[in-house]
């Protein structure tokens, strides 16, 4: 500590590193099906599909179609990207995972009052703890929210080392370890 620091000044770190985790086999595709366990992909994907299929609905009505092909139309549509959305995610998903959770890829974490500390076998992010927005457990994983918008995905067994905080609002219950 500085002369200039006082004592109850928080911390402005890099926290150490507290908690380690070691890949194994299955990681890779336990945290690629977890992206189907989260909420925001869903959402994004149903008001995505509504949009579409009344976009193409509304055309085909418009240009004297009828309504019964135009809804089978629109319906179509709804369909297709329901259905394609998803399967992207899950492919975009699998490609990244089984690249930084390959078997014996080592995480390390840590945190203190004011930031989490996260290394991945690609990069160290640093979060400030005022910025983390929301924390959803997402079977494998958990999915960190920071303003401004921004979403990591951290292995589940690393991020319950860092449940320091009551304010995070998950518990080791919450996560499927």
């Amino acid at each position: 500590m500085n002369s200039e620091q006082q004592p109850d000044e928080p911390d402005d770190r890099i926290p150490d590193t507290t908690v380690e985790w070691v890949a194994g086999p299955g990681d890779a595709r336990r945290a690629t099906l977890s992206v189907i366990r989260s909420r925001r992909l869903w959402r994004r994907t149903l008001l995505l599909a509504v949009v579409v299929g009344l976009v193409a609905a509304t055309i085909c009505i418009a240009t004297g179609s009828g309504w019964l092909l135009g809804a089978a139309i629109g319906g179509g549509f709804f369909a297709l990207v329901a259905v394609e959305l998803p399967i992207v995610a899950l492919v975009c998903a699998w490609l990244q995972n089984r690249r930084v959770l390959r078997p014996g890829a080592r995480w390390a974490a840590g945190s203190n009052a004011t930031r989490i500390r996260i290394d991945s076998p690609v990069n160290t992010i640093v979060l400030e703890r005022a910025n983390l927005e929301s924390v959803q457990p997402a079977w494998a994983m958990v999915l960190l929210t920071v303003r401004p918008a921004q979403h990591f995905a951290v292995p589940a067994p690393l991020f319950s080392g860092l449940l320091t905080d009551p304010g995070l609002r998950v518990t080791a219950d919450d996560l499927m370890l």
